[in-house]
């Protein structure tokens, strides 16, 4: 972790070390690195387990997903603030096609005691185009066939 201490308004050179001392001393004592992208990707990979983003007239039912890159690896904290990180992810479960890759399609936004501390697009990895009528006839043909042979 590197710090820089900042005293101003100390009478002597002596009192400003000292200063700078209890200053760099408490940064060290009550804070610490968390890795925050693991913990993001963690959260995000448990939500796309349990949730797809579906495709209305998409020539691909859903859509697949990524986070836009992440600045912050190892992110500062508080050592009693951890319990206090959010990550909210608001993204529509719908959207019609077509949808083009690196489109966004929703955000991810992390709290720190209340505070946004940043945010994260979700984007498609790929196009997904509209379907044509021959791709409606052709699906309509694949489930009279299945229909018929079942």
């Amino acid at each position: 972790m590197n710090i820089i201490s900042v005293v101003l308004g100390a009478d002597t050179k002596k009192f400003r070390t000292k200063d700078s001392i209890q200053i760099l001393e408490y940064a060290f004592n009550n804070f610490h690195y968390i890795n925050l992208k693991e913990k993001i990707y963690k959260e995000f990979g448990n939500w796309c387990a349990s949730n797809n983003i579906e495709i209305i007239k998409g020539k691909a039912k859903y859509a697949d997903i990524i986070l836009e890159n992440f600045e912050y690896e190892n992110y500062p904290i508080k050592k009693d603030e951890e319990q206090s990180i959010k990550i909210i992810i608001k993204c529509d479960k719908v959207r019609n096609a077509p949808v083009y890759q690196y489109e966004q399609l929703g955000i991810l936004e992390i709290y720190m005691a209340e505070e946004c501390i940043t945010k994260i697009k979700i984007v498609s990895t790929r196009n997904i185009y509209k379907k044509t009528e021959i791709d409606f006839y052709r699906d309509m043909l694949r489930a009279i066939l299945q229909f018929c042979y079942n």
